[in-house]
């Protein structure tokens, strides 16, 4: 069996643009260097426009 632990909460992240906070993380990676991104969407339904978001997060 799996646990999981949160490390970070993404909320504040996608809020900081003052836009539309996306509703979705479609992919999350960590590089070699240990730097962590995210890349997030709405699927462009019921109002959104179907924007997409890459978002570097820097060190977990």
């Amino acid at each position: 069996m799996a646990t999981k632990t949160e490390l970070r909460n993404l909320l504040p992240d996608l809020a900081a643009s003052k836009g539309y906070v996306l509703d979705e993380i479609e992919d999350f990676t960590i590089d070699a260097a240990g730097e962590a991104y995210m890349i997030a969407d709405s699927d462009g339904v019921d109002g959104p426009s179907g924007e997409s978001l890459f978002l570097k997060l820097g060190k977990l």
